[in-house]
C-alpha cells in the first residue's frame, strides 16, 4: 500500500466523527419546501436550539453592501424571488452601506417573512452600543433576529471583548427582546472558537465558520469545533465554502496565486462544494453574489442538493488535499 493510500485512509478514519454527524443530526434535515405571498420558498433548517429556521442559502451581506442601490435592489429582489428568506449583514460592511441597503430594499417590503443576522465587531460595550444603534436605524427594524460577536481572531481577544461586556450588552438586548438570539464568527484561528466554546456559555447559541473541502486539511474548523456544537445543539452557519475564491486559485483581494492551482473545475465542481457544505449539520450556508444572476446559479445547486455520504465527502477532501495544505488555499486564515 502506497504512503499516499495509508494518509488517505488515516484522513478519512480522522475525519468520520465530524462527516458522520451529517447522517445523526435529526435537527439538521431540510424541511419540506413553502410558498408564502412572494412564492416559493427554500427548504430551511432549524438553527440549533434557537427559534430561528433560516433557509438553506442566505445571502451575504458584504457583497450586497458593495453594490449600487440599483444593484442591492436586483440582488434582493431576485434572492426573494429565488426563495431566500435568510439574509446576513454587518454594520462595519462598507462603513454601514450593506446595512442601509436591507433598510432600504428588504424590510420595508419583505420584513414579515425574512430574518437577519447582524454583526458587530465591538471590542467593548461602549462600542457595540453605538453599533447596534446604527444597526437598529440602517436596517430599519425594531429586533434583529440573529446578532453575532464578528470576528473573533484568537484565545486573547475573545477574553477581552467578554471582560470589556460585549456579550453582557448583546444579554440586555436580549432580554428586552431587541435581540432573539446570539452568536459569533471568526475565520482566522479555530482556537480562538474552541476558547470560547470551553467557557461553555449558554448565551451563545449560533456561530458562522468556514465550513469548506479544504478546511479539514489545514487548521480545521470543523475537526476542531463542528462535534462540541452540534452536542450542545448550537446553530451552525457555513461560509467560505470556495474559501473565499481560493478554490479558483485566487488570493487576498483576488491576486492570482501562481502556485496554487484552481482546483475549480479541475478537481471538483462548484456544486461539490456546495454539497459538501450542506452534508454537514450546518443551518444554513452563507454565500455573497456580487450579480443578482449568481443567486440562480448557486440556487441551481442548492434546489439539486442530495446529502454526500461519508466516503464521497472524504473523497472530495482527499482531491483538495496537497493544494489546501499550503494554507493559501484559504488565505484568511491566520
Amino acid at each position: 500500500m502506497s504512503y499516499s493510500r495509508r494518509q488517505f485512509i488515516s484522513r478519512s478514519a480522522q475525519l468520520s466523527s465530524a462527516l458522520m454527524l451529517a447522517g445523526s443530526t435529526q435537527a439538521y434535515e431540510d424541511s419540506s419546501s413553502e410558498n408564502d405571498q412572494f412564492g416559493k420558498v427554500l427548504p430551511r433548517r432549524k438553527l440549533g436550539k434557537t427559534s430561528l429556521n433560516p433557509t438553506v442559502y442566505t445571502v451575504g451581506g458584504w457583497h450586497v453592501g458593495r453594490q449600487t442601490e440599483l444593484g442591492a435592489q436586483g440582488i434582493i429582489e431576485n434572492a426573494i424571488k429565488q426563495g431566500v428568506r435568510f439574509f446576513d449583514t454587518a454594520n462595519i460592511y462598507q462603513g454601514g452601506k450593506s446595512e442601509r441597503h436591507y433598510g432600504k430594499f428588504l424590510t420595508p417590503k419583505y420584513g414579515k417573512q425574512v430574518e437577519i443576522m447582524s454583526k458587530s465587531m465591538a471590542k467593548n460595550s461602549a462600542q457595540l452600543q453605538k453599533h447596534l444603534d446604527q444597526s437598529f436605524e440602517s436596517l430599519k427594524v425594531d429586533v434583529i433576529d440573529l446578532f453575532m460577536i464578528h470576528s473573533i481572531g484568537s484565545p486573547s481577544d475573545v477574553d477581552n471583548r467578554l471582560k470589556n461586556g460585549v456579550l453582557d450588552l448583546l444579554i440586555e438586548y436580549k432580554k428586552k427582546g431587541k435581540i432573539k438570539h446570539i452568536g459569533f464568527t471568526g475565520h482566522r484561528d479555530f482556537e480562538a472558537h474552541v476558547h470560547l466554546l470551553n467557557k461553555n456559555l449558554p448565551e451563545i447559541e449560533a456561530c458562522l465558520m468556514p465550513i469548506n473541502l479544504a478546511d479539514p486539511s489545514y487548521k480545521s474548523f470543523i475537526n476542531s469545533t463542528m462535534k462540541t456544537m452540534t452536542e450542545r445543539k448550537m446553530g451552525i452557519l457555513a461560509m467560505k465554502s470556495l474559501c473565499n475564491g481560493g478554490f479558483f486559485g485566487n488570493g487576498k483581494s483576488g491576486r492570482r496565486y501562481k502556485d496554487v492551482p484552481s482546483v475549480i473545475p479541475n478537481k471538483v465542481s462548484i456544486a461539490q462544494a456546495h454539497h459538501f457544505a450542506l452534508s454537514l449539520p450546518i443551518s444554513t450556508l452563507v454565500s455573497g453574489v456580487d450579480e443578482p444572476q449568481q443567486i440562480h446559479d448557486n440556487l441551481k445547486n442548492i434546489w439539486n442538493f442530495k446529502p454526500l455520504s461519508s466516503k464521497e465527502q472524504a473523497e472530495l477532501i482527499e482531491r483538495c488535499r496537497p493544494a489546501a495544505e499550503t494554507g493559501k488555499m484559504e488565505n484568511f486564515k491566520a
